[in-house]
């Protein structure tokens, strides 16, 4: 079985990864809340002001799951992930 070579990630995957949290969350904030109010006065068909309010708490929602998987994403970083393989593979021969 022969492994193929891994493609590195996108040059956006590595920026992004390479952000702090804050500004990851001061980025994302924005982007969620304006997208969960459209999902909202859209397809959900909600009025504007209840559809405001429910933006800003949803993307608060999202921002925040963003920040936990953020959390757990530092346990193991973008460039360590061919150690990770390694080690993984050392496991399944053992």
């Amino acid at each position: 079985m022969s492994k193929e070579p891994s493609k590195p990630p996108p040059r956006v995957v590595l920026w992004w990864e390479t952000l702090e949290t804050w500004r990851q969350l001061a980025i994302s904030f924005p982007a969620f809340a304006v997208l969960t109010f459209l999902l909202n006065i859209g397809p959900f068909g909600q009025p504007i002001v209840r559809s405001v309010l429910y933006g800003l708490f949803e993307g608060g929602v999202l921002a925040g799951l963003l920040k936990r998987a953020r959390k757990d994403a530092d346990v193991v970083p973008v460039s360590d992930v061919e150690s990770v393989r390694a080690c993984a593979e050392q496991l399944r021969k053992a």
